[in-house]
């Protein structure tokens, strides 16, 4: 497979920028955030905690990425 070398950086500056060698971006974000972030299924209750508090539901992007 084919790769790239990205330039992996926070939006708000709060990380170093990083170097990753990955077929598309995603992957390389995927890659930097991994040990930072994590996806958990959200429960009844986890919905009516975090709705209450004003955090809003998004939705992801699935449009494939080609860069």
């Amino acid at each position: 497979m084919k790769t790239k070398i990205y330039k992996v950086m926070s939006t708000n500056g709060s990380a170093a920028t990083r170097l990753v060698q990955a077929p598309n971006r995603a992957q390389a974000i995927r890659h930097a955030v991994r040990h930072s972030y994590r996806a958990d299924l959200a429960s009844q209750q986890d919905l009516v905690t975090l709705l209450s508090q004003n955090v809003a539901v998004e939705t992801a992007d699935s449009e494939p990425d080609s860069q």
